[in-house]
């Protein structure tokens, strides 16, 4: 007898604010979605009138 074969889910979900996979689907290919963790500072960016971190 065969043993069934487990499918791994090829699908990404990734924060589009700190980078963390959020969540994987079980999809035909192997394709990224963006979106939000549940950090507040990823749901709740800085507005406009804020400047940029400077990173350097």
């Amino acid at each position: 007898m065969s043993q069934p074969v487990k499918r791994l889910p090829l699908g990404v979900i990734v924060c589009r604010s700190c980078g963390t996979m959020v969540d994987t689907l079980d999809t035909d290919r192997v394709i990224v979605y963006s979106g939000f963790c549940d950090k507040s500072e990823c749901r709740n960016p800085q507005s406009p009138a804020e400047p940029e971190p400077d990173w350097e």
